[in-house]
């Protein structure tokens, strides 16, 4: 009879050969390695750079937390762009990922208020918008909003990073 459906499409894309965020990559290393959640704390493996992560699916934030804390990043994650100002107010990050479309004040909001700051960092930390808007209109948005990039949804974890490198060298 053959595996079901969805058991066939697994071996069309098997899930080593994939690295785009899915919810069952979360849930398959979260039971492998027990990480729990954690918003507004920040987890580090090791003392390296500061990213704040800041998305209202709490999904993606977990996937970027993951990922970012296997490389070494210590990464701090909040879900509205209030709290994001908040966080970044006390943590001094050194890398912003932060969603476009989000309660309480949007992305571009945070984004355009992180640069106003009276503080040196707040006009030479890397912003990244991660958004699933991917027009060119959407960019040129993010860009005028004080972002330094503008990362499309689904997410590539080797994509990011190699975008991140080029903003924090490890």
């Amino acid at each position: 009879r053959g595996a079901p459906p969805a058991q066939k499409n697994r071996k069309n894309f098997p899930e080593t050969r994939r690295s785009v965020l899915s919810l069952s990559t979360i849930m398959r290393y979260n039971t492998l390695v027990s990480i729990p959640p954690q918003a507004g704390k920040e987890e580090t493996k090791m003392a390296n750079e500061k990213i704040l992560v800041v998305d209202d699916d709490k999904n993606i934030c977990e996937l970027l937390r993951l990922y970012l804390v296997k490389e070494g990043y210590n990464v701090t994650m909040v879900h509205d762009g209030g709290a994001a100002l908040t966080e970044f107010d006390k943590l001094h990050p050194d890398l912003v990922l932060l969603d476009v479309m989000m309660p309480v004040m949007d992305g571009l909001d945070a984004a355009r208020c992180i640069r106003s700051l009276d503080r040196s960092d707040a006009k030479s930390v890397p912003i990244f918008a991660i958004t699933a808007n991917a027009f060119s209109d959407d960019k040129e948005r993010s860009y005028k909003a004080g972002m330094n990039e503008h990362i499309s949804k689904p997410i590539i974890k080797k994509d990011l990073l190699r975008i991140m490198k080029k903003y924090i060298p490890k």
